[in-house]
């Protein structure tokens, strides 16, 4: 890329800097910088540039990016009743809080079941708490037209909110996590 005002120029630095930020925070915070420097920089860039930066800048205080905080011992559920809570759902959770004994679950719930054996118990548990949430029709200006894209938004603002593991309500665990979350890494997908 041969001029800074270039667009492709702009970009590079944009993403290398974003492709940087969580093992390198130094090496992108200069990309950044550099990037803002540029006096016609598109400003879409530098809007995005400027929401990066802050956290960029407090995450190298830290002298080690795994020293952060850890993933907290909570386990996010969801059930907004599109199907009856059955037996193979208490079991599933059962399983959660076998497994994970340190870990609190939270069943986020926009109208609980009226009269089920199997969620009346689970509401009783030490662990679990049911939390209500108004389940979104809208994100961004944009209608959200089927019930999964509805799920999606509920649960990645919960993970973003408070962190922790998301799970469908019904996995079945065989097995604590915390060897996989002892690697140090801050987000961890599953097929």
């Amino acid at each position: 890329f041969e001029t800074p005002t270039e667009r492709e120029t702009q970009l590079a630095l944009f993403y290398k800097g974003f492709a940087l930020a969580y093992l390198e925070p130094e090496d992108a915070i200069r990309c950044y910088e550099t990037l803002l420097l540029i006096p016609s920089v598109a400003d879409d860039l530098k809007f995005f540039t400027n929401c990066n930066l802050p956290h960029l800048y407090g995450s190298c205080r830290q002298t080690n990016p795994h020293e952060s905080e850890r993933i907290p011992k909570v386990i996010h559920l969801m059930y907004f009743g599109e199907t009856e809570f059955h037996n193979f759902h208490d079991r599933c959770v059962r399983s959660m809080l076998f497994h994970m004994l340190d870990y609190q679950v939270v069943i986020y719930n926009s109208v609980e079941p009226v009269g089920n054996p199997y969620w009346d118990k689970l509401k009783t548990h030490p662990r679990v708490r049911i939390e209500c949430i108004e389940v979104p029709n809208h994100f961004d200006g944009f209608e959200l037209t089927h019930f999964q894209y509805k799920a999606d938004v509920v649960r990645l603002e919960i993970l973003y909110k408070h962190g922790g593991v998301y799970l469908d309500l019904d996995m079945l665990i065989v097995k604590n996590f915390d060897e996989v979350f002892n690697t140090g890494k801050s987000l961890y997908l599953s097929k």
